[in-house]
């Protein structure tokens, strides 16, 4: 089980190399409590079960439509993407399976 409340993310890789990202929630529910908005700036997130010895961090690749992540045990659902985050796909396609990138591009046709 998920939990009650899952939240729609936009993740962007804010600095490639040291793998920060920045988490805005666009689920905000009317009086739920759940607030929108910017929930993270430029952190390094490392993922459930790692430790402080030996870090796991999330990577870009970790960031598909329909993912899981939780951030500071907060859980949420990659429900979409921008134009940008195709672009940054297929400018690295040696990062991304070519089923992720297909994906992604059908995700974005769908919607147009």
């Amino acid at each position: 089980m998920l939990g009650s409340v899952l939240s729609a993310v936009h993740c962007l890789p804010s600095h490639s190399i040291s793998y920060c990202i920045d988490v805005f929630s666009t689920c905000a529910l009317r009086n739920s409590g759940v607030i929108g908005g910017k929930f993270l700036e430029n952190t390094r997130v490392s993922k459930p079960g790692s430790t402080i010895d030996n870090p796991v961090f999330y990577m870009v690749q970790d960031f598909a439509i329909g993912a899981v992540i939780v951030i500071f045990k907060h859980k949420f659902v990659i429900a979409d993407t921008d134009k940008y985050v195709l672009n940054y796909m297929e400018a690295r396609p040696e990062e991304f399976s070519t089923e992720a990138l297909q994906a992604l591009k059908t995700h974005h046709q769908a919607r147009s």
